[in-house]
């Protein structure tokens, strides 16, 4: 029981650390009026448009190590929050499969009305990168 206590002081902390770093972005709600619903956090401003997405559990935090490196590029970057994940609500429908979070990031796209749009994909968001590509 004592390790058990140990870990989640250890994993507390370091969730305390990470969400009070000096390059915290604002987040956003996106909401497609139906049943979706996302995190996102958006930076930068530009002609192309990077969407950043995180792989499989995770949250657009994934991509913190790096954003510095990013500041005063050209671009538009938007990092988001797959629905069920990070800051992003469980869907209603409870559907995880890539099918429908591929939907839900075409949907952020075009209401946003996104233009030259490059999905930059870690680990389980390349298989939607895939799926978006093929639409």
């Amino acid at each position: 029981m004592k390790r058990f206590l140990v870990c989640v002081e250890i994993c507390l902390l370091f969730a305390c650390e990470v969400f009070t770093q000096e390059n915290y972005f604002p987040s956003f709600t996106f909401s497609d009026g139906k049943q979706t619903k996302m995190n996102y956090e958006k930076t930068g401003n530009g002609d192309t448009t990077l969407i950043f997405l995180h792989g499989f559990g995770a949250s657009l935090q994934t991509w913190n190590d790096i954003r510095p490196g990013l500041a005063g590029v050209p671009y538009s970057m938007y990092f988001i929050d797959f629905m069920g994940f990070g800051f992003s609500p469980l869907p209603p429908d409870k559907d995880f499969t890539f099918k429908a979070q591929a939907n839900r990031i075409v949907s952020f796209i075009k209401s946003n009305n996104l233009r030259n749009v490059v999905l930059i994909g870690d680990r389980k968001s390349t298989r939607l990168n895939s799926s978006h590509r093929i639409r």
